[in-house]
């Protein structure tokens, strides 16, 4: 688990403890078994058309999407 410092707020050690308490099972078995912990009515989803393009050659990725907290606290 990493050191407290690197995990300043709460929640973020309450997460790092779970996941080091649950380190010697199955990865599939953990999220499965995480999702007791879920919180979806925190969540907000919108769908969006994205526009694709074929390149060749090494891909490089330059952003992501993923969830963030409707609000922090």
């Amino acid at each position: 688990m990493p050191k407290e410092v690197l995990l300043p707020q709460p929640h973020l050690r309450e997460v790092s403890k779970i996941l080091a308490d649950r380190r010697e099972f199955a990865t599939v078995d953990v999220i499965e078994a995480l999702s007791v912990f879920a919180q979806p009515h925190l969540l907000e989803g919108d769908e969006e058309n994205a526009d694709v393009s074929r390149q060749k050659g090494d891909l490089t990725t330059s952003s992501f999407i993923a969830p963030r907290p409707l609000q922090l606290g």
